[in-house]
C-alpha cells in the first residue's frame, strides 16, 4: 500500500546555504528505502525577507489535499513561532490527518510536550530516520517504536536510534546536489555535557557514519565542484584516536576546495599528522572556548584548560592555519569586564573571534536551572538571556557591540583566507 508523506522543513538559511538542508535530506534518504513510502518535501526559510506565513499555509494545505497524507515537522528553537502559528491554523483550514513533530524542540523536552503542541498527534525524541519510516508503514502497535510518543500518553521519554552501518546517505543517493557550499556530516552525538548544548541529550553517546558511506562521500565531494564544506559534527575530533580519517580520505580523492569545522583544543592530537595533509592550510579551524574564567566554566560544564590550549593554538598559528576562537556572552556569573578578558585571550591567540549570546535551549542544564541562576531572556523570536545578577540589559547591549565588532573583523579575515587560497 502507498503511504504518503508529506515533510515540511522550515530552516534559518544564510546567504550561502543551499536550500536542501542536511536534515531533511538525510530523512528523506532513509524513506527511499521503503519504495511504498511516497514522500513531498516543502522547504519555508523562516529568515526570508517579508515571508508570508499564509502564504505557507496556502502551499501546504495544496500539497496536502493530495491523497490521504501525514505530515512531518522538524521543531527547532529558529522555527517555534511559525510552529505555534502554523498548527492551529491547518486544522482551522481543514487538515484532519495526523501530525508528527521530531526534532531538538522535541527530543530534548521532558514527558508531557504534547500539551506544548494540542494540535499534533505523534512524538518523535531522537535520531527520526528509522522512527518515522516505521511510522509512515504502520510497523508495530502503538508505542511500539522506541522514541515514537502520542498525543495524550506522552508520559515517558524515550530516544529513537539509527542503524549507523546502513544508514543511507544524502550525497550518494543523489538527494543532497553538490556545488558551492556544502555542510557535510561524518558524526552524530557528542562525548561532552555542556551545561549550554542540546547535541549530548543523553541519546546514544558519539558515533562515526560508516567508514563506506565516508568513503564514498569524500570521492564524491572531491570530484564535484564543492568550493567549501562545514562539517557538521558537534565536536569533530571528540574521538582523538580517529578524527583525522575523514579528512585523510578527502586528502587522497584530491579535494581542493576548503573546509570549517568546530574542534576541542584539548583532544587536537596529531597536529603534525593533520599538517601534513595537502588540504591543511585550506581547513578553518573553529574552536569552541566560550570562557577563559573559571567561575564561568564550572557552570556551564565547559571547563578548558588554558595551558593546553595555547599550546595547541601557538603550533596551528605557526603553522599558518586559520585558527577561529568563538565565545559567548550572557553567561551565568558573567561581566563586562570578564568578557572583554576572555575577547583578549582569544584575539591574543585567534587568526578570528567570534562572539555568540547565550540562548537557553529546551532541555538543557541551563535552561532547566535558568529561575535558580537568576537568567533573564528577551522576548525576541529566538529568546537570547540579556540579564542576570551579574550583568544588566545595558551590559548585555555592549557585550553585544563588542560582539558585532568581532563579527565584522572574523568576516574580513575569512574573505581574505578564501581570497589567498583562490590566487
Amino acid at each position: 500500500m502507498n503511504r504518503r508523506l508529506v515533510l515540511l522543513n522550515l530552516p534559518f538559511l544564510r546567504t550561502k546555504d543551499p536550500r536542501a538542508t542536511l536534515g531533511d535530506v538525510s530523512l528523506r534518504a532513509r524513506l527511499t528505502r521503503d519504495r511504498d513510502i511516497d514522500v513531498a518535501s516543502v522547504t519555508w526559510a523562516v529568515n526570508t525577507p517579508g515571508a508570508d506565513r499564509g502564504a505557507l499555509a496556502e502551499a501546504l494545505m495544496d500539497e496536502l489535499g493530495r491523497g490521504d497524507p501525514m505530515l512531518g515537522v522538524g521543531c527547532y528553537v529558529w522555527n517555534e513561532p511559525v510552529v505555534q502559528w502554523l498548527l492551529p491554523e491547518l486544522r482551522r483550514r481543514g487538515f484532519r490527518g495526523a501530525i508528527v513533530l521530531g526534532g531538538p524542540q522535541i527530543t530534548y523536552a521532558g514527558a508531557g510536550v504534547d500539551r506544548d503542541y494540542p494540535h499534533a498527534d505523534i512524538f518523535i525524541r531522537g535520531y527520526g530516520e528509522d522512527a518515522l519510516a516505521n511510522l509512515v508503514c504502520g510497523s508495530g502497535p502503538d508505542g511500539a517504536i522506541p522514541g515514537v510518543s502520542y498525543a495524550g500518553r506522552d508520559h515517558t521519554v524515550t530516544f529513537a536510534k539509527v542503524d549507523y552501518g546502513l544508514l543511507e546517505s544524502p550525497i550518494v543517493s543523489g538527494l543532497l546536489p553538490l556545488g558551492g557550499f556544502q555542510r557535510w556530516e561524518t558524526q552524530r552525538g557528542c562525548l561532552y555535557r555542556c551545561a549550554f548544548c542540546q547535541w549530548p541529550g543523553g541519546i546514544d553517546g558519539m558515533h562515526r557514519l560508516a567508514r563506506r558511506r565516508i568513503e564514498l562521500e569524500s570521492e564524491m565531494l572531491a570530484g564535484s565542484a564543492t568550493e567549501e564544506i562545514a562539517i557538521q559534527d558537534p565536536i569533530f575530533n571528540s574521538d582523538p584516536r580517529d578524527w583525522l580519517s575523514p579528512l585523510v580520505a578527502l586528502d587522497r580523492h584530491g579535494y581542493r576546495g576548503r573546509l570549517a569545522m568546530q574542534l576541542r583544543p584539548e583532544t587536537f592530537t596529531g597536529v603534525e599528522d593533520f599538517l601534513r595533509l595537502s588540504l591543511a592550510h585550506r581547513c578553518k579551524l573553529e574552536f569552541g572556548l566560550q570562557t577563559i574564567h573559571r567561575e564561568e566554566m564550572e557552570v556551564i560544564l565547559r571547563n578548558n584548560n588554558l595551558g593546553k590550549c595555547r599550546e595547541v593554538f601557538a603550533g596551528l598559528r605557526e603553522a599558518g592555519a586559520f585558527v577561529e576562537i568563538t565565545l559567548i556572552y550572557g553567561l551565568p556569573n558573567q561581566t563586562l569586564d570578564s568578557f572583554r578578558r576572555s575577547v583578549d585571550f582569544a584575539q591574543e591567540n585567534a587568526t578570528a573571534v567570534r562572539a555568540f549570546p547565550l540562548l537557553l535551549l529546551r532541555g538543557t542544564p541551563l535552561y532547566c536551572r535558568r529561575d535558580e541562576l537568576g537568567l533573564v531572556e528577551d522576548e525576541s523570536e529566538i529568546p537570547q538571556v540579556v540579564a542576570s545578577p551579574t550583568f544588566g540589559r545595558e551590559t548585555h547591549g555592549q557585550m553585544a557591540m563588542i560582539a558585532h565588532e568581532l563579527a565584522q573583523h572574523a568576516e574580513v579575515q575569512a574573505a581574505e583566507w578564501r581570497r589567498v587560497l583562490a590566487t
